[in-house]
């Protein structure tokens, strides 16, 4: 009698909360062994009920390797494997993994675990907003869209990752706690394993607000063109100012005017004036109000803007013209004599007057710096070169070279931002 012995083959596998060696082929390598080259597993999913088992068959490459011992692996409490048999336990979503002990080779599958597998499950979650601003001691409702309207199980569970910064309950009810930022998660609990999330930004609210530190009113000059920042002081100091009532007229009343913009963010608000046919002196007006309407502030923005030209005569500044405002859509025409200019140095200088009185002066160049527009800011060009060629002085304006003893209907043109005015100079023999 001829005895044979048959080596078996096994695969051994392991709960979800542990692994196991199976199986006694011998190791690939020398000898005649064939090596492993890759493993697979014949599903890569599967939908199951909670109970039910289903045997999973690793496939390996090539199909003679001599080890074809493996290891099994389940990441979840919502299945368990044992020598690939995975038995659904709860419902949940879980991956199993098996690798082979030669090369070290791994193939997943992705299983998911439902109570009923004929039921119609949640596809989507959707709020009305990707994020939503509170302040401390709110409470907000959230309701978000769950599809397809004819899902059997609508429940969702509902997670923050910070519960310091906003509590959630439930129902979706969320309270803002601390100042922060922090993320609010909505779980299909139907085993579908969709979610959602929203973020929710909580700042204090503001409890008192004025402008420049002055308890009701401020005002401030800037240039026309210009983007300028607010000084905006609140109680408590970081307070987020989008919680505060806002609102922006031009100095003739109209509201929300077209040519004046401005944006309010959580710590600065801005604002500027491009143009304003209604208004001959530009500005905005600006009130600011706690939210519940207990404190407030007022404030007036003047683009103030003007253009000098002016004419220095044996090394002296003189000031024989006048200041044209740059504002409204009007265009100004210099008429000069030559007798007068062309022995001259003249200058184009933009200049913001900090006050009343400035402006009713007649300020050589130096004399207000702090009022001079710097030309970082604005632009000017010349018509016709030939004639009247531009020098830019930093912070003090433009140097205007003649060219020609004829300047007549030579055009210079400012710009600002989005704001552009023409002035015409002639300069006539």
């Amino acid at each position: 009698m001829v005895s044979v012995s048959i080596a078996a083959i096994g695969f051994f596998g392991v709960a979800c909360s542990g692994d196991d060696e199976g199986g006694n082929g011998a190791g690939g390598g020398e000898n005649g062994n064939v090596a492993l080259t890759a493993i697979a597993l014949d599903k890569t999913s599967l939908l199951m009920e909670v109970g039910e088992s289903v045997t999973l068959n690793p496939v390996f490459t090539p199909a003679n390797a001599t080890n074809k011992s493996v290891k099994w692996n389940c990441d979840s409490s919502a299945a368990e494997v044992y020598e690939g048999v995975v038995t659904a336990l709860s419902v949940g979503q879980a991956t199993v993994s098996v690798t082979a002990d030669d090369g070290g080779y791994k193939a997943l599958c992705n299983v998911k675990v439902v109570a009923d597998k004929n039921a119609v499950f949640v596809e989507s979650i959707e709020f009305s907003k990707e994020s939503y601003a509170m302040i401390v001691g709110d409470v907000l409702a959230l309701v978000p869209t769950v599809l397809p309207q004819n899902a059997d199980n609508k429940k969702l569970a509902w997670s923050t990752q910070d519960t310091s910064i906003i509590s959630v309950n439930e129902q979706g009810m969320v309270e803002a706690l601390a100042i922060g930022n922090a993320t609010v998660t909505a779980l299909a609990t139907d085993g579908s394993g969709v979610s959602a999330t929203v973020a929710i930004a909580v700042s204090n609210p503001a409890t008192e607000v004025n402008f420049s530190g002055s308890d009701s009113y401020a005002k401030y000059t800037t240039w026309h063109g210009n983007k300028f920042e607010l000084d905006v002081r609140t109680t408590p100091a970081n307070a987020d100012l989008r919680t505060l009532n806002w609102s922006f007229q031009t100095l003739n009343g109209k509201a929300n005017p077209e040519g004046v913009s401005y944006e309010v963010t959580a710590d600065k608000a801005t604002v500027c004036c491009v143009v304003d046919e209604n208004s001959t002196r530009d500005g905005c007006k600006v009130k600011v109000s706690t939210a519940d309407n207990s404190d407030y502030a007022d404030a007036q923005v003047d683009f103030l803007t003007y253009a000098w030209i002016m004419a220095s005569k044996n090394h002296g500044a003189t000031f024989e013209y006048g200041a044209h405002a740059l504002c409204g859509t009007s265009n100004w025409r210099f008429n000069y004599e030559a007798k007068d200019y062309l022995g001259s140095q003249l200058y184009f200088v933009a200049y913001c007057p900090s006050d009343e009185q400035h402006m009713a002066e007649a300020s050589p160049l130096d004399y207000y710096p702090n009022d001079i527009i710097p030309t970082s800011e604005y632009s000017l060009t010349s018509s016709d070169p030939e004639k009247l060629s531009l020098e830019k002085l930093e912070g003090k304006g433009y140097k205007l070279n003649f060219l020609a003893d004829d300047m007549a209907a030579v055009d210079l043109t400012y710009t600002c931002g989005d704001f552009v005015q023409t002035y015409r100079i002639n300069i006539i023999p």
